[in-house]
């Protein structure tokens, strides 16, 4: 299964202590609780130079898997050469 992340980043200011994680667990937590492999990969940037990333989901213990289907993304979209602007 292949899922976005999140949208862009948003100002910290605009975000309460309280929600600043909701964003992000609301695709990334049920992984965690049925034990299905997954990776984060940055897929690229948006128009404002932010980050933006896929996550790739496995079945049961294939890690592998995962692993190479992330290695394919990194390949296709390769991003280490750009910084996202600095605030």
């Amino acid at each position: 299964m292949l899922s976005p992340l999140m949208g862009p980043a948003i100002r910290i200011d605009d975000v309460k202590p309280r929600d600043r994680g909701k964003p992000v667990t609301s695709f990334s937590t049920p992984f965690n609780h049925t034990y299905n492999p997954a990776a984060s990969v940055p897929f690229g940037f948006h128009s404002s130079g932010l980050p933006l990333a896929v996550q790739i989901v496995g079945r049961l213990y294939d890690d592998v898997g995962v692993l190479r289907v992330s290695a394919a993304i990194e390949s296709a979209r390769p991003w280490s050469h750009r910084w996202p602007p600095p605030w």
